[in-house]
């Protein structure tokens, strides 16, 4: 029951700091800070994110049951997946010698962001489902 408690606060720690870095880059790009912040946030968030990916783990493995087994698990990899990339594809924005590739990057990390945030609000709601709070 431990180990649910702390999967529930991570992956909440995870969704609410993600969302705070996509706030920062969508209404504060004109201040000096923002990119630092929301690169911050990002790998905090991706660090709680993981986090309680490990606890969902041993969770599972604890009760001997079968991984991935319910759309909250299913949904879950598919978000973490995302939350991985994301930094390299944001990174990869500063880091091409191709200038012409800069904003279809931007465009694919703000769109895959926007999915990856969707994506967790979803296995959210999955998982509340699953725990039969919702």
């Amino acid at each position: 029951m431990i180990l649910l408690l702390f999967h529930a606060v991570s992956m909440g720690l995870a969704f609410s700091t993600m969302v705070s870095a996509i706030v920062i880059a969508r209404y504060f790009k004109t201040k000096k800070w923002w990119l630092k912040a929301h690169r911050i946030l990002n790998i905090i968030a991706v660090a709680f994110a993981v986090a309680g990916f490990v606890f969902a783990f041993f969770m599972v493995s604890s009760t001997g049951g079968p991984h991935i087994r319910v759309p909250h698990a299913a949904l879950g990899i598919a978000t973490l997946v995302l939350l991985l990339v994301m930094p390299f594809l944001g990174s990869a924005i500063f880091k091409t010698k191709d200038k012409k590739a800069i904003p279809k990057l931007k465009k694919v990390h703000r769109y895959l962001g926007r999915i990856a945030a969707l994506l967790m609000a979803a296995t959210i709601v999955a998982g509340l489902v699953l725990a039969g709070i919702l």
